[in-house]
């Protein structure tokens, strides 16, 4: 009997190792989304607890992304990677956290968040409110943990991205060019 419950042990140990990165929602630009966290307080290292979103950007965007408990206990703490973590299997994602993890395909943790916005209620902690400049055009995959949660899972959350193309300074040149034909027209 020992034998048979040590082999499932290892049986559910393995296919745990062999789960994957599943987003709950492929965010676009200003709209929220809702996530849940199924897991308890204090899950930033262990990534089976987290959720996940992906997004698309274009290099240059300023993205900002704003993490909000809805009702409940959650303490939500996110950070953000270039790549798609999607079909990821959890045992491949390295580092020892949420602020430094990374994995095949996936840059390291380009910046996160945690208490940037004011306390919120309940708890005595703030919400990750972020933001960055996209080095890359493609996907992203944010984050998002427990950390001093109270209560019991689960814990739902909004998540917002928000992101506004930099223009480059070649396009400046153009719109620049633009506006003097313009102007040319109108006195001719």
């Amino acid at each position: 009997m020992k034998k048979i419950l040590a082999l499932a042990a290892v049986a559910g140990l393995a296919a745990a190792a062999n789960a994957q990165v599943t987003p709950q929602a492929n965010v676009t630009n200003g709209a929220w989304y809702p996530g849940t966290i199924t897991t308890g307080t204090n899950s930033i290292a262990s990534a089976p607890g987290w959720a996940f979103f992906i997004f698309q950007a274009n290099a240059g965007d300023a993205i900002n992304i704003e993490v909000d408990r809805a009702i409940g206990d959650l303490d939500p703490v996110s950070s953000v990677v270039f790549g798609d973590a999607s079909g990821t299997a959890f045992a491949a994602l390295t580092g020892t956290n949420i602020f430094n993890w990374s994995g095949p395909g996936l840059s390291a943790v380009i910046t996160s968040g945690d208490d940037n916005d004011g306390p919120a209620l309940p708890g005595p902690w703030g919400d990750p409110n972020y933001g960055f400049v996209a080095p890359s055009t493609g996907t992203y995959t944010v984050a998002v943990a427990s950390y001093f949660s109270a209560g019991s899972p689960p814990y739902d959350m909004l998540i917002q991205v928000l992101g506004s193309t930099v223009p480059t300074p070649g396009s400046m040149a153009l719109l620049g060019l633009g506006g003097l034909a313009a102007i040319r027209r109108r006195r001719a």
